[in-house]
């Protein structure tokens, strides 16, 4: 009875540790995309600023 507890909480903490991996990989990658957009937006208002106040 006492070794089937213990697998059991085995399993439990792989089921969670499992959750927490997933969760943190999509977490990274929500972060990847925005620091992407970021860079993007940021290259776009370099360039307008450029056009527009750049030396001519």
């Amino acid at each position: 009875m006492k070794k089937k507890k213990s697998s059991f909480n085995d399993i439990l903490f792989l089921v969670a540790l499992y959750a927490i991996l997933i969760f943190g990989y999509q977490h990274v990658q929500a972060f990847k995309e925005q620091n992407r957009k970021n860079a993007l937006l940021l290259q776009e208002l370099e360039q307008k600023y450029d056009r527009d106040y750049g030396m001519h």
